[in-house]
């Protein structure tokens, strides 16, 4: 699961320097420490860019994992997902650049590929806002 819905879709992940405590709701200091290292987890560029800007120490590290298309790129949910957690929501043109560059073959053979994204930026929303698992479904 962690390489499934973390490693292979953030885009960047800040390992913290020593280890989480948690308080009670009471407001009194746990006995133990998380016991395990943590880590924060970015999802999009403007996510990426405040892990990098924040000033807890650790180390982060950018997955810059290539994305290969060999002949046929994957579905336009999928694609538009990728642009999305790239670029964010706020602005569709790097979204429509973005696809360009992932899914030529998809924008050349639709003529109304840019609402074929909104329609997609629409459902991603809407599945985000459900719950993130039900982007992995």
């Amino acid at each position: 699961m962690y390489f499934d819905w973390i490693w292979e879709q953030c885009s960047a992940i800040m390992f913290i320097k020593g280890r989480l405590t948690f308080y009670h709701a009471t407001g009194q200091k746990a006995r133990y420490n998380g016991g395990a290292p943590s880590a924060l987890i970015a999802y999009g560029k403007t996510d990426a860019e405040i892990l990098d800007a924040c000033s807890l120490e650790g180390k982060v590290f950018h997955n810059s994992a290539t994305i290969v298309i060999v002949g046929v790129s994957p579905s336009w949910f999928s694609v538009v997902s990728m642009a999305v957690r790239y670029c964010g929501e706020e602005d569709l043109q790097p979204i429509y650049d973005y696809v360009e560059t992932l899914a030529p073959d998809k924008v050349a053979n639709n003529y109304n590929w840019k609402a074929k994204i909104r329609q997609k930026v629409g459902v991603y929303k809407k599945k985000v806002k459900q719950s993130p698992q039900t982007l992995f479904n």
